[in-house]
């Protein structure tokens, strides 16, 4: 009877028609999995490569950057900002608020602005500030902050950036009284 070995000859050969298939899909899935870690290792360059401009800008810029969660807490702040807030890191100021550095009114009043921007979208642009420091010394700084949005262009808090104008400040006073001490010599 040869019925059988016709049988198992059909089944052999559809077991070799299985593992060839199988043997292929193997040898595809090893491919795409190769040009996966090909892409993950040139995204994961690109990544610390882009941590490392920003971490460089954030050392090396003078103006006072940081960073807040949608309740106004500092997630980051560059080293200007830690050293203006009275703190030698800037990890110091991490999950703290204006109200942990500044008077109430003032830390009021900072928050304010902050929920303005995360409700409204809208950045706030070249605000002259008058800071009592943590110090008590008294400084002015031009402020912007702009909403800082996810990768789906969610708000998820605030991005600030301040110069330090104190100096053009005492400027100005110093001109307002020459001005008036020559408006009087002249009167």
């Amino acid at each position: 009877d040869t019925s059988g070995t016709d049988e198992l000859g059909t089944l052999a050969r559809s077991f070799a028609y299985m593992r060839d298939q199988v043997q292929q899909k193997i040898e595809e899935l090893q491919q795409l999995n190769a040009e996966l870690d090909q892409r993950v290792e040139a995204r994961t360059a690109e990544v610390v490569r882009q941590k490392y401009i920003l971490d460089t800008f954030m050392a090396t810029v003078p103006d006072l950057i940081y960073f807040k969660d949608r309740d106004s807490r500092i997630t980051r702040a560059n080293k200007a900002h830690g050293q203006h807030m009275g703190v030698l890191d800037p990890n110091q100021e991490i999950g703290k608020t204006d109200f942990d550095f500044f008077p109430e009114q003032d830390a009021q009043r900072r928050y304010e602005q902050e929920q303005e921007v995360m409700q409204t979208g809208n950045s706030l642009i070249g605000i002259e500030e008058r800071l009592q420091l943590p110090d008590g010394r008294i400084e002015w700084v031009l402020t912007t902050k702009m909403p800082l949005r996810d990768e789906h262009g969610e708000i998820i808090g605030i991005f600030g950036i301040s110069r330090d104008i104190t100096p053009l400040k005492h400027t100005e006073e110093a001109l307002r009284f020459a001005k008036e001490g020559a408006e009087q010599a002249q009167k």
